[in-house]
């Protein structure tokens, strides 16, 4: 489940164990005071590169975009439509690559972060960059699996089962600054991330996150061009010596 911005819940039914589902499905329920009782209105995402396992369910707080990490040994971060139908499958896109087996996340209510967990450890990135800003040990839970953040930026770790504990993680303090934004170098902190304006810089592929470096330019040729370089200039030394050398006294 992810809190919505306008105070709304989203359920998701994302888990494939195994592999075999065509879409997954998040739900939209009403939130308020007292008890409701209400349908929900649902909505099918579909991967763009075949079925996925995933837990991690994750919403902006200030676009409302839903974002879903999947749960697997290479983890992937894929993106849905900023607006989403009813009537027709969603194609996701995919951002990038994050931590492997996730199995929760959320984002930081400044929108440019954001942390998922899996059984031991937490990892915060930038958004949208998916940088790693940093790693956190988590308190031995058994199954632990949830995690959630504050409007007030806390971090809370919960598990499986029946009156389990709910236990609020202190972040280390480079990570803090960084969310913070206190970090030295600017006021997005390590980031240096641009804020997600309308949502524009998180739509497609995160940079680098499927081109190579240097994919510009032939493969090796900064390699190779400084051997040859520094070869020539001792050759031109070595003709100039010996020049000198026979050169009449």
């Amino acid at each position: 489940m992810s809190p919505t911005p306008d105070g709304d819940v989203l359920v998701g039914d994302i888990g494939d164990n195994l592999g075999n589902r065509e879409a997954v499905t998040v739900t939209r329920v009403p939130m308020g005071e007292g008890q409701l009782t209400a349908p929900g209105t649902s909505y099918d995402l579909v991967f763009p590169d075949g079925a996925h396992d995933a837990e991690s369910l994750l919403v902006h707080p200030r676009t409302g975009r839903v974002y879903i990490a999947s749960k697997e040994f290479i983890g992937r971060l894929y993106a849905a439509p900023a607006q989403l139908s009813e009537d027709s499958p969603n194609p996701m896109q995919r951002l990038g690559e994050v931590m492997p087996v996730s199995t929760d996340g959320a984002f930081f209510p400044d929108g440019r972060h954001l942390v998922l967990r899996d059984y031991g450890q937490a990892r915060v990135y930038t958004f949208p960059g998916l940088r790693e800003v940093g790693e956190i040990d988590l308190p031995a839970q058994e199954q632990g699996e949830g995690i959630a953040v504050g409007e007030d930026g806390e971090v809370y770790v919960s598990s499986e089962g029946v009156n389990s504990e709910v236990l609020r993680i202190r972040l280390p303090e480079r990570i803090r600054s960084a969310v913070e934004g206190t970090a030295p170098g600017g006021g997005t902190g390590a980031a240096g991330e641009a804020d997600e304006a309308g949502d524009a810089d998180a739509t497609g592929t995160a940079p680098g996150a499927d081109e190579s470096p240097g994919a510009d330019e032939e493969p090796g040729t900064g390699i190779l061009l400084s051997p040859w370089i520094i070869g020539g200039v001792a050759l031109v030394l070595i003709v100039v010596v010996l020049l000198r050398s026979l050169r009449p006294r």
